[in-house]
Protein backbone atom coordinates (compact mmCIF):
# COMPACT_ATOMS: atom_id res chain seq x y z
CA UNK A 1 0.00 0.00 0.00
CA UNK A 2 1.79 3.23 -1.54
CA UNK A 3 0.83 6.06 -0.44
CA UNK A 4 1.32 9.44 -2.92
CA UNK A 5 1.64 12.72 -1.77
CA UNK A 6 -0.98 15.04 -2.80
CA UNK A 7 -0.94 18.81 -3.62
CA UNK A 8 -3.19 20.96 -3.36
CA UNK A 9 -3.29 24.47 -4.91
CA UNK A 10 -4.99 26.94 -3.50
CA UNK A 11 -5.37 30.38 -5.66
CA UNK A 12 -4.83 33.58 -3.61
CA UNK A 13 -8.02 35.33 -4.57
CA UNK A 14 -10.06 31.81 -2.73
CA UNK A 15 -8.17 32.92 0.24
CA UNK A 16 -8.71 36.48 0.00
CA UNK A 17 -12.42 36.65 -0.25
CA UNK A 18 -12.75 33.91 2.71
CA UNK A 19 -10.98 36.34 4.95
CA UNK A 20 -11.44 39.64 2.98
CA UNK A 21 -14.01 41.00 6.06
CA UNK A 22 -11.98 38.71 8.82
CA UNK A 23 -9.00 40.67 9.07
CA UNK A 24 -9.99 44.34 7.77
CA UNK A 25 -8.62 46.94 9.78
CA UNK A 26 -10.74 48.51 11.98
CA UNK A 27 -11.72 52.02 11.39
CA UNK A 28 -10.05 53.70 15.04
CA UNK A 29 -11.77 56.62 15.30
CA UNK A 30 -15.86 55.28 14.40
CA UNK A 31 -14.97 52.62 17.38
CA UNK A 32 -13.87 55.22 19.73
CA UNK A 33 -17.07 57.74 18.66
CA UNK A 34 -19.14 53.95 19.36
CA UNK A 35 -18.24 53.06 22.85
CA UNK A 36 -18.14 56.95 23.52
CA UNK A 37 -21.76 57.30 22.91
CA UNK A 38 -22.74 54.15 24.87
CA UNK A 39 -20.40 54.56 27.93
CA UNK A 40 -21.63 58.70 28.40
CA UNK A 41 -25.28 57.77 27.62
CA UNK A 42 -25.20 55.31 30.13
CA UNK A 43 -23.73 57.17 32.58
CA UNK A 44 -25.47 59.57 32.20
CA UNK A 45 -28.60 57.99 32.59
CA UNK A 46 -27.69 56.27 35.79
CA UNK A 47 -27.04 59.52 37.30
CA UNK A 48 -30.40 61.12 36.08
CA UNK A 49 -32.02 57.73 37.21
CA UNK A 50 -30.56 58.22 41.06
CA UNK A 51 -31.94 61.76 40.93
CA UNK A 52 -35.40 60.99 40.38
CA UNK A 53 -35.17 57.77 42.39
CA UNK A 54 -34.62 59.10 45.52
CA UNK A 55 -33.53 55.67 47.08
CA UNK A 56 -30.77 56.54 49.68
CA UNK A 57 -28.46 53.27 48.65
CA UNK A 58 -28.01 54.13 45.18
CA UNK A 59 -27.97 58.06 45.27
CA UNK A 60 -24.63 57.10 48.26
CA UNK A 61 -23.78 54.13 45.50
CA UNK A 62 -24.19 56.63 41.95
CA UNK A 63 -22.36 59.31 44.25
CA UNK A 64 -19.06 57.29 44.37
CA UNK A 65 -18.64 57.83 40.69
CA UNK A 66 -17.58 61.43 41.65
CA UNK A 67 -14.38 60.22 42.82
CA UNK A 68 -13.43 59.09 39.46
CA UNK A 69 -14.90 61.93 36.88
CA UNK A 70 -14.75 65.65 38.07
CA UNK A 71 -17.73 67.38 38.94
CA UNK A 72 -19.94 64.28 38.77
CA UNK A 73 -22.44 64.77 41.94
CA UNK A 74 -26.88 63.02 42.26
CA UNK A 75 -28.09 66.53 40.27
CA UNK A 76 -28.56 67.18 36.77
CA UNK A 77 -25.55 69.14 36.61
CA UNK A 78 -23.85 65.79 37.78
CA UNK A 79 -25.46 63.60 35.29
CA UNK A 80 -24.46 66.38 32.01
CA UNK A 81 -20.56 65.68 33.77
CA UNK A 82 -20.95 62.33 34.06
CA UNK A 83 -21.88 61.27 30.78
CA UNK A 84 -19.20 63.86 29.52
CA UNK A 85 -16.61 61.96 31.49
CA UNK A 86 -18.37 58.85 30.38
CA UNK A 87 -17.89 59.95 26.40
CA UNK A 88 -14.16 60.32 27.07
CA UNK A 89 -13.78 57.76 29.01
CA UNK A 90 -15.55 55.58 26.23
CA UNK A 91 -13.49 56.82 23.90
CA UNK A 92 -10.68 56.85 25.16
CA UNK A 93 -10.90 52.82 25.44
CA UNK A 94 -12.09 52.58 21.94
CA UNK A 95 -9.22 54.43 20.19
CA UNK A 96 -6.99 51.96 22.21
CA UNK A 97 -8.76 48.91 21.53
CA UNK A 98 -9.07 49.13 17.80
CA UNK A 99 -5.42 50.51 17.71
CA UNK A 100 -4.36 47.76 19.86
CA UNK A 101 -6.36 45.34 17.45
CA UNK A 102 -4.80 46.59 14.28
CA UNK A 103 -1.28 46.20 14.84
CA UNK A 104 -1.91 42.85 16.38
CA UNK A 105 -3.73 41.58 13.30
CA UNK A 106 -0.77 43.18 11.34
CA UNK A 107 1.68 41.51 12.74
CA UNK A 108 -0.07 38.18 12.77
CA UNK A 109 -0.85 38.53 8.87
CA UNK A 110 2.89 39.76 8.62
CA UNK A 111 4.36 36.44 10.35
CA UNK A 112 1.83 34.07 8.16
CA UNK A 113 2.74 35.57 5.09
CA UNK A 114 6.14 35.19 6.06
CA UNK A 115 5.60 31.96 7.18
CA UNK A 116 4.16 31.06 3.81
CA UNK A 117 6.73 32.40 1.94
CA UNK A 118 9.40 30.37 4.13
CA UNK A 119 7.22 27.24 3.46
CA UNK A 120 6.74 27.73 -0.66
CA UNK A 121 10.28 28.04 -0.66
CA UNK A 122 10.86 24.80 0.88
CA UNK A 123 8.38 22.70 -0.60
CA UNK A 124 10.07 24.55 -3.90
CA UNK A 125 13.68 22.64 -2.70
CA UNK A 126 12.74 19.60 -1.74
CA UNK A 127 10.78 18.49 -5.04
Amino acid sequence: MSYTKQRIRIRSEEVYGLFRYTFAPMDVLALGLGVAVATGLLFGLVVTGAVFANDYTLTESVGLLSQYFYGVEVSLTGAAWAGFGGFLMGFSIGLIFAAVRNAAVAVLLGVLRLTSYSFALSEDIND
